[in-house]
């Protein structure tokens, strides 16, 4: 699959995002906006950054990718098939959630490096659930006590089938918790 650009590698997980919004279509600078929560000029900055790195360039309908930016972006498709903020009931109290549901996820990485991923971008942890016939189970055997907390993360995910990997990173507030499952979804391209 390769590796991610490092000139996309920004200081922050929101060029991985943008390129992942644009990837579906065309998107007007104020859209792109409200949908990363950024401010004005944060989000210029960004624009312009993915400009000079050849990832996009802007069009009638707004910001589109260019070639090389769809070849980026094809790598991020590869492995997301579904990614949502999500409620993590009382699985992990006073939490917020994001959730990646991958397909084809053939990684080496063990869930506790997953975990330690997630924590270096500002998370404070990860979750890796495998889905089966009898609904969510943790990958680690540890903590499979806790499997019954799982039933209100799996009716949020639709279209879940056996063994489809779901990667949830959370932390006290959604930026962070954002930005550990971006940095697992870099990582897991960058690994694979």
């Amino acid at each position: 699959m390769g590796a991610i650009d490092p000139g996309l590698n920004v200081a922050n997980f929101y060029a991985l995002e943008a390129l992942y919004l644009l990837s579906r279509k065309a998107i007007s600078r104020r859209k792109l906006m409200l949908e990363l929560g950024l401010s004005e000029s944060k989000t210029r900055t960004l624009l312009q950054h993915m400009q000079g790195i050849k990832y996009i360039k802007p069009t009638t309908k707004g910001y589109a990718l260019t070639e090389k930016g769809m070849k980026g972006a094809l790598k991020l498709q590869g492995i997301i098939k579904d990614m949502k903020s999500i409620d993590l009931g009382n699985l992990i109290d006073s939490r917020k959630g994001f959730a990646l549901h991958a397909k084809h996820l053939r990684s080496g990485m063990r869930t506790y490096e997953i975990r330690d991923i997630a924590i270096k971008a500002g998370a404070e942890g990860a979750l890796v659930l495998r889905a089966s016939n009898n609904g969510l189970k943790f990958v680690d055997p540890a903590t499979r006590e806790y499997e019954q907390k799982l039933h209100s993360i799996e009716r949020q995910l639709k279209g879940l089938r056996n063994n489809d990997t779901v990667i949830v990173s959370f932390a006290q507030n959604a930026e962070n918790a954002k930005a550990g499952l971006w940095n697992i979804i870099e990582n897991l391209i960058n690994a694979g």
